[in-house]
């Protein structure tokens, strides 16, 4: 027995909300990056303007210390420390701290002036974020090009961009229980159909067999016409079954029922010669019923596949001359002729092994037992044509009356009430059997007798 598989529902939820995700870990990783970039611009920004204020104020001072209200006032703007410096042209130091971060351009000679420089660095072992302004000073002190730096330490960065993670984080988690309550939901009600076709499937009993008319989305339109179909199939199977059981029942009553009414008579009868005559007969009906009963297995056994077996190459003429050799003791003894009109090189067609015997044997049976008559002729031939094998056989006996042409290949079905004892299937299989191989099996217009003509794709 298979192992239970995850259900549908199960997969269908998990891999939505899997891919959902996937997506909000993509969103939080592109959000801390945007928080990240937005955190330092506008840290940059507030350095930048801290340095102009620092720039200013200490020019109006005279290069006086900054006051500490207005060092208050920009950490509590700012949220870490801000530490400065003020160098004046030729590189004397000025005010603020005379030491500033490793890294820093403040010194550096080809620093371009007039505009703002940024730069990452280490205070003490502690990263810093700083910035360099290089102005022209038109003052008697510091008259010339004179560099502010400015530096801070950068944990309140970290804490906005995490705090701003978080916010995200926090929006995308609540989204994602609304949309999984969604997609639950959304689930169920897309999976309804289905689990409606079920019950239907559910609520029959093993005697309904009728399509599934149960209306569904065209996604599970497949699914049910496969059912359907499979239903049909097994409707056929057992219309098949019943046909067999009651045809096998109604062909072998009476045989059988002889056959031991024979062997009642010979068990009573008191003449030795005639006991024997008695048994002889039996054995004869016997093997009548031994031939009927192979005859209805055969036929079952064609009618309950929709194709043969892997098919072979199979030499056509070959196969229908072993078949009039093994005839010709009936056909001599009929007091008739035979003849066999062979093609130049092989007649190959393809057809499961085994199968194309029977049918010509059933041929050529048929065509023993009606319509061959002494004096007369049983012709076999070969004959091709552009992409066709056909094999012939005709006879010159009493023929087929045209009313009962349509019904030839029917099953138990027999071609004449003249004390002939058929069994009415050697027609129906010869035809099923050249069906399956892909060719046909027809009765044609002769001028005296039947001429039946099998017909198979040709193989070069």
């Amino acid at each position: 027995m298979a192992g239970r598989t995850t259900s549908l529902r199960a997969r269908l939820f998990r891999t939505i909300i899997l891919a959902l995700l996937a997506t909000a870990l993509c969103a939080s990783g592109v959000r801390f990056l945007l928080a990240r970039e937005m955190s330092n611009r506008l840290y940059d920004s507030t350095l930048e303007v801290v340095a102009l204020t620092i720039s200013r104020d200490v020019i109006l001072s005279e290069g006086d210390i900054l006051a500490d209200e207005l060092l208050s006032r920009l950490v509590a703007a700012l949220g870490d420390p801000v530490y400065y410096r003020v160098i004046a042209p030729g590189g004397r130091f000025v005010t603020g701290y005379s030491s500033g971060p490793e890294g820093s351009p403040a010194r550096d000679a080809e620093l371009e002036t007039g505009v703002t420089v940024f730069y990452d660095g280490d205070y003490f072992g502690e990263p810093v974020r700083g910035v360099v302004l290089r102005e022209f000073v038109a003052d008697d002190e510091f008259g010339g090009w004179t560099t502010v730096e400015v530096w801070q330490t950068v944990g309140r960065r970290a804490d906005l961009t995490i705090e701003l993670l978080a916010q995200t984080v926090l929006i995308l988690a609540n989204v994602l229980v609304v949309v999984a309550i969604g997609v639950l939901y959304g689930i169920n009600v897309g999976l309804r159909p289905l689990a409606d076709l079920s019950a239907s499937v559910l609520q029959r009993t093993p005697r309904d067999l009728s399509p599934i008319e149960h209306e569904v989305p065209g996604e599970i339109e497949p699914l049910r016409d496969a059912l359907n179909g499979l239903i049909g199939e097994v409707r056929g199977a057992i219309r098949r079954r019943d046909a067999f059981i009651s045809d096998a029942a109604h062909q072998l009553r009476n045989p059988i029922a002889g056959v031991g009414a024979l062997l009642d008579v010979a068990r009573g009868a008191e003449d030795e010669h005639e006991r024997q005559e008695i048994i002889a007969e039996a054995q004869v009906a016997m093997s009548r019923v031994s031939r009927l009963t192979s005859q209805l297995l055969s036929l079952e056994t064609l009618e309950g596949r929709a194709d043969a077996s892997e098919p072979a190459r199979i030499d056509l003429g070959a196969l229908a001359a072993a078949a009039a050799t093994r005839a010709a003791g009936r056909v001599i003894s009929s007091g008739a002729e035979l003849s066999f009109d062979a093609l130049d090189g092989p007649a190959t067609v393809l057809a499961p092994p085994g199968l194309l015997d029977e049918a010509v044997d059933n041929l050529l049976d048929n065509a023993c037992l009606y319509g061959l008559q002494p004096g007369g002729m049983l012709r076999i031939a070969m004959e091709r044509t552009s992409c066709a094998i056909r094999l012939v056989v005709e006879d010159d006996g009493p023929g087929i009356a045209p009313e009962r042409a349509p019904y030839i290949f029917s099953r138990f079905h027999r071609g004449g009430e003249d004390g002939h004892r058929g069994s009415g299937l050697g027609l129906a299989i010869a035809r099923r059997i050249a069906e399956n191989c892909g060719g046909s099996l027809a009765l044609e217009t002769s001028r005296a007798g039947a001429r039946f003509v099998l017909s198979l794709p040709a193989v070069s």
